[in-house]
């Protein structure tokens, strides 16, 4: 039995679980992969042995005007860009609440929420890392004092 997935089906995946559930990110994939169009393809002949030959997608219309399809003895294959894989950010930790806490556990989950939430911040804000070292200046290590 041979089953094709809908993109409703994929789409309702995608409302059902969670953005952490394996299902969620596997259907997700295979929406982007629909929607994918190949950038390059290759070719050769199926009775041989030979080496393949690529071309650009923008070619492909002249292939097929010159008789390159399967039907017609030539294996073609069409090759698709990798998705770029998104960088992976944490979901933003909310405030607890803090009346129902000792005072120490109440500054602490503060700090750790503040914390974690800094941290977010600078992963989405993606700047490039410092590009000057901090020098110290010349010590005299001769071994007088002035």
């Amino acid at each position: 039995m041979t089953s094709k997935l809908t993109r409703d089906e994929l789409n309702d995946v995608v409302a059902t679980y969670g953005k952490s559930h394996v299902a969620h990110r596997m259907a997700a994939e295979l929406l982007a992969a629909m929607d994918s169009e190949p950038v390059a393809l290759r070719w050769r002949r199926d009775d041989s042995d030979a080496r393949w030959t690529y071309a650009s997608a923008r070619k492909m219309p002249e292939f097929i005007a010159a008789g390159f399809t399967k039907e017609n003895g030539v294996d073609i294959e069409y090759l698709y860009a990798a998705q770029q894989s998104a960088p992976v950010v944490p979901e933003e930790k909310p405030m607890p609440n803090t009346l129902s806490m000792y005072a120490v556990d109440a500054v602490a989950a503060i700090a750790e929420v503040r914390g974690w939430n800094a941290c977010r911040a600078a992963m989405l804000a993606g700047n490039e890392p410092v590009s000057r070292a901090y020098k110290l200046g010349q010590a005299d290590i001769t071994g007088h004092n002035g």
